[in-house]
């Protein structure tokens, strides 16, 4: 925002916007129905991004005894985004990945590398692994940059009490 650029969200009907609610007035929300490839189309040929950020998905701690929404958040959403993406050219998509990607290997090596093998213990785990996976993959086949980054326990302004470091 502060040097000029272009600023959309996209959220959730149901989204809690208390976290931006600061900046808001300077970039365009987005509501989507269901983050389909048609609706992400209609979207990208509209703003025609240089770059887009996938941030979203399912918090592992919310979707606890949900065997559903974390395929449906975390994998068919990606799975929808970068088909979305392909008459895009030269389009830097940026994922956020997961630490729970490690699964096993975090508790046998600490720190842990990019080196560490991958073995999941939870389907938030795995449906994230998923999604690693079929960027690597797609990634061979489009003209579009694709950057995935595991993302290990996150903290900051508004971060909620229940988490470790507030604790």
């Amino acid at each position: 925002i502060k040097k000029g650029h272009e600023i959309y969200a996209t959220v959730r009907f149901s989204s809690n916007l208390w976290r931006i609610a600061d900046i808001t007035s300077e970039i365009e929300i987005i509501k989507l129905n269901n983050s389909s490839i048609a609706e992400f189309k209609n979207l990208f040929n509209r703003i025609k991004p240089d770059v887009v950020i996938n941030a979203m998905g399912a918090v592992s701690r919310a979707v606890i005894g949900d065997t559903t929404l974390n395929w449906k958040s975390n994998f068919l959403s990606l799975v929808e985004l970068v088909n979305a993406m392909e008459e895009l050219k030269n389009t830097l998509l940026i994922h956020a990945g997961s630490s729970f990607e490690y699964g096993k290997a975090s508790k046998v090596k600490n720190p842990v590398s990019e080196e560490n093998r991958c073995e999941p213990v939870s389907e938030y785990g795995i449906s994230k692994l998923f999604c690693t996976k079929y960027l690597e993959y797609y990634a061979n086949k489009s003209s579009n940059i694709f950057y995935d980054f595991r993302v290990f326990n996150l903290y900051g302004p508004f971060e909620s009490s229940d988490r470790l470091i507030t604790d």
